[in-house]
């Protein structure tokens, strides 16, 4: 993390605010010339120095300073994949071929094209509820759970779109969801595609 921009701004003129700071010291350097009862230097020097320092600082406190500071650092964007892991995702299509398969076909595939991009990866299985799991742990998926809760996981990645720097969601389902809300709903005010 690098500070990219450091800036000290002031509600007034810089012109009045160093006038001010000049006239008060010397006023300040008056008013210590002579004292009652009679002082040393040294606490003379004392005194003038601490009240010049007061001045300054409430002298500038009355221009409202305000510091900006920013900062700057890369974070690679991050791709979430959720993937169904109920058991209606076992079921085979027209061709005889299981819904699951297809799902991790299309999973390696998306995989391949993220890593090609550089982009980060977030791999959950869900149905009624989401779970984080690694990639090399997709094969060992059992696609046993019962029902399908799209929202649910909907909603528990939105809250982690900011922390994980998620920019998009790949929702692999076969769209039959039977627990909770229809997703459909809310999607349109979803944050990121």
């Amino acid at each position: 993390m690098n500070i990219k921009n450091f800036e000290l701004s002031l509600n007034g003129n810089v012109l009045i605010l160093i006038g001010s700071i000049i006239v008060f010291t010397l006023f300040t350097f008056y008013i210590y010339r002579t004292t009652i009862p009679q002082i040393s230097n040294g606490l003379r020097w004392l005194l003038v120095t601490l009240r010049t320092i007061t001045l300054i600082l409430i002298i500038f406190l009355l221009f409202e300073p305000l510091l900006n500071i920013s900062w700057m650092f890369h974070q690679t964007p991050g791709v979430a994949i959720l993937i169904d892991n109920s058991s209606s995702m076992s079921l085979e299509d027209d061709q005889g071929v299981l819904r699951s398969e297809i799902e991790k076909q299309i999973v390696s595939h998306v995989t391949s094209i993220n890593r090609d991009h550089g982009n980060r990866q977030h791999v959950y299985r869900f149905a009624d509820a989401l779970t984080e799991i690694k990639l090399e742990d997709i094969d060992s998926l059992n696609f046993s759970d019962d029902g399908t809760d799209v929202q649910n996981a909907l909603e528990k990645m939105a809250s982690k779109i900011d922390e994980l720097y998620i920019r998009s969601i790949v929702l692999l389902s076969d769209g039959n969801h039977n627990l909770g809300i229809n997703p459909l709903h809310s999607l349109e005010a979803y944050p990121i595609p």
